[in-house]
């Protein structure tokens, strides 16, 4: 069964929060090929289109580390 981006969004689970949209509002109607819980910054280079991306904003507001780079402990 196929499920659009706009009949997600109606969906239950996200009754319980706030929902906004930032961006790509005109193709609310695109079918969801997979769905991907992500807290990457820069996730964009993995995505091929149609998917669906979850995340909790975790580090959204923080300093950005591009790919490859390491964080001493």
């Amino acid at each position: 069964m196929a499920l659009s981006v706009a009949a997600a969004l109606q969906l239950e689970v996200f009754s319980r929060t706030t929902v906004r949209v930032y961006a790509g509002e005109k193709n609310l109607g695109h079918t969801i090929r997979w769905v991907h819980p992500v807290e990457i910054l820069d996730i964009g280079q993995f995505l091929t289109g149609g998917e669906l991306l979850l995340t909790a904003g975790l580090g959204a507001y923080g300093p950005r580390v591009s790919s490859g780079a390491t964080s001493a402990r």
